[in-house]
Parts: structure tokens; sequence; C-alpha cells
């Protein structure tokens, strides 16, 4: 096994650059048909090999699905690592201006998976970075208003976590976002039951 891992290297590292894209192209496009609606399964290996192509679209959105599906499985390192990958990728695109939407969608998940790692401050940076980017009250910037609210109710900030909720929230209601509006009232609903605001924090659990 040993022998035949070294050959197949050895056999790779004489490829040129061009021949090893064409071998990670067709290794990706092999592993797309297999999983044809079931993508998520081969989620790291499509990334990998597309990124060693000049796909840089399909690149894109396979390190998109495999940090998805590594937040999903608790992976939060690696996931990490593939949403930077997918940031680095869309910063290096020719196309950036028209990938904007989903650098911010990728600036808001990293910074989620930065956050529950426990670095607060490079998480507020991903999100400060996906607010300017993002559009005025779209559901994106709304979900980006409540991940700010979430890390400054962690460090105790609640002003700060407040005023992020109220702007989430109205969004949610220019958009009729139910879900949007029940989180954000469940996240003042702590905080006014922390601040012994005891009725108020009913008024918003009521409305969850």
């Amino acid at each position: 096994h040993f022998t035949h891992s070294l050959m197949r290297e050895v056999t790779y590292n004489h490829l040129s650059r061009a021949r090893r894209r064409l071998l990670h192209r067709k290794v990706g496009e092999y592993l797309e048909d297999k999983y044809a609606g079931n993508t998520e399964q081969a989620a790291f290996s499509l990334a990998y090999h597309f990124l060693r192509t000049s796909e840089s679209t399909k690149a894109l959105d396979y390190h998109i699905l495999a940090g998805r599906v590594a937040m999903h499985e608790q992976a939060l390192e690696d996931a990490r690592g593939f949403f930077e990958t997918a940031l680095d990728i869309i910063l290096k695109s020719e196309g950036a201006g028209e990938a904007q939407w989903k650098e911010v969608e990728v600036l808001t998940t990293l910074g989620r998976t930065i956050a529950l790692l426990g670095d607060w401050k490079k998480a507020l940076d991903h999100y400060g970075q996906a607010l300017a980017l993002s559009k005025d009250d779209t559901p994106e910037r709304a979900l980006v208003h409540r991940y700010i609210a979430e890390v400054e109710m962690l460090r105790f900030e609640l002003g700060a976590a407040v005023e992020h909720l109220n702007k989430s929230i109205a969004i949610s209601e220019k958009r009729g976002d139910t879900r949007g509006l029940a989180e954000a009232y469940r996240c003042l609903a702590w905080i006014c039951e922390e601040q012994g605001k005891i009725d108020e924090a009913i008024g918003h659990a009521e409305r969850v």
C-alpha cells in the first residue's frame, strides 16, 4: 500500500500543471456525477479537487458547501478553513463585484464559525465587513445584525446587542420575516431578564 501511494505521488509530481488541473477536474466531475443530488456526502473532496482546477466558481461553491457540512458535524476548525479559502477565492476572482452577495454569505458564516470558536473580536471584524457589503433591508443584513447581537450578549455588552437587535427587527418587519423576528425577540427577552425587566422580557417572549 505504501509503495502504491508513493508511486502515485511520484507520478502526480511529474505531471505538468495543465495535466494536474485536468486530472483534478476529471475527478471532480466524476464525483459530481456519482453524488448528483447529494453532493454534501462528497463536499470535502469536491472542494479539494475543484480548488486545483481553473473553475473558481465551482471551487467557491464547494468550499461553502464543505464549510456548512463541517459546521453541521461540529468540526469548527475545518469549517473555518473552508470558509477562509472561499473568501480567498472571492478576493482573487476577477469578477469579485459580481460575487458580492456570496462574499457577504462567506463573511457571515466565517464570522459565525469563529464566534463559536470563541474569538469574538475576529468574528465582529468579519460581521462588520459583511454589513459594509450587504444591501439595506435584506434578510442577509438582518441576520448579520442578529449575529452581532449574539456576540455582544456573550461579551455582556447588552446596550450594543439591543441596538443591533432593533435594527434586525426593523428589517424583518418590513420583509415579513417571522422566523427572523422570533429569533430577535428571543434574544431581547433574555436581555431584559438579565436586566431584571421581567415584564418586558415576558412581552418579548410572547412574540416569539
